[in-house]
């Protein structure tokens, strides 16, 4: 099997927990939106705990993005991931 990534940019509070503005993952098969943000908060301790609650549910402060499009109105954290994917995660907006 050929190795598949995907791009995740981070913004605002995600951004400098974990240090980093972009950032790739590889792809197993059946890779979701959960699975990827579960590692993340393993690989990067200062986004341990930041993504679920205690029911594995998305907190209502991360806003995560696939191509585009949020993954609430998809398959939320559910939605299957493809090689060139690319996610972005970031606080909910504000302003006025």
């Amino acid at each position: 099997m050929s190795e598949r990534k995907i791009k995740i940019k981070f913004f605002g509070r995600f951004r400098e927990l974990s240090s980093r503005r972009d950032y790739s993952v590889k792809l197993t098969d059946f890779s979701t939106v959960k699975s990827v943000l579960e590692g993340l908060e393993k690989e990067f301790d200062g986004l341990e705990g930041e993504f679920f609650d205690d029911d594995g549910k998305l907190l209502p402060r991360v806003n995560v993005f696939v191509n585009g499009g949020n993954i609430r109105v998809k398959s939320g954290l559910d939605t299957v991931l493809g090689e060139g994917d690319k996610i972005t995660i970031f606080p909910p907006f504000g302003g006025g």
